[in-house]
């Protein structure tokens, strides 16, 4: 199974340093369907965000900002490579931060509840889609 790190290449502090292999996030993703054909669920935890939305201020710290846009492309570009593997994929988060970087805590943002090849039904809020995963696997 490849590792998938959660801050996709960049440090874990300011100033953030990339590792240099903005060009591979693709082929993990490729990599990542292939694995998953034999599974039947893989979750990745890619909370990097979460920490550059918690770098937040007025005004909106430049380095932050940059390094949520690159960690976003790098997010694109694994997603990307999921997809043109053909794996089924869901995204989803539990709150809003990385999109307004002028706010330090956790905003009120909707948050994404989206799938490729996958049914998710309607669900109106993140406690049903948690069901809706949940009814995956059999469970209440």
């Amino acid at each position: 199974m490849p590792l998938v790190g959660a801050t996709l290449g960049l440090g874990y502090a300011r100033p953030w340093p990339d590792d240099g292999h903005a060009g591979s996030w693709a082929r993990l993703g490729a990599a990542l369907a292939d694995a998953a054909a034999g599974h039947d669920l893989i979750a990745t935890d890619l909370w990097f965000g979460d920490l550059l939305g918690h770098a937040g201020a007025q005004p909106v710290p430049p380095d932050a900002l940059t390094a949520g846009r690159t960690y976003l492309r790098r997010v694109d570009a694994l997603l990307a490579g999921l997809l043109d593997a053909g794996a089924r994929v869901v995204i989803s988060s539990d709150h809003g931060n990385l999109e307004d970087l002028g706010v330090k805590g956790h905003t009120r943002a909707r948050v994404p509840f989206a799938g490729s090849g996958v049914n998710l039904g309607s669900p109106a809020n993140v406690v049903e889609a948690g069901r809706v995963l949940a009814g995956w696997f059999g469970l209440p």
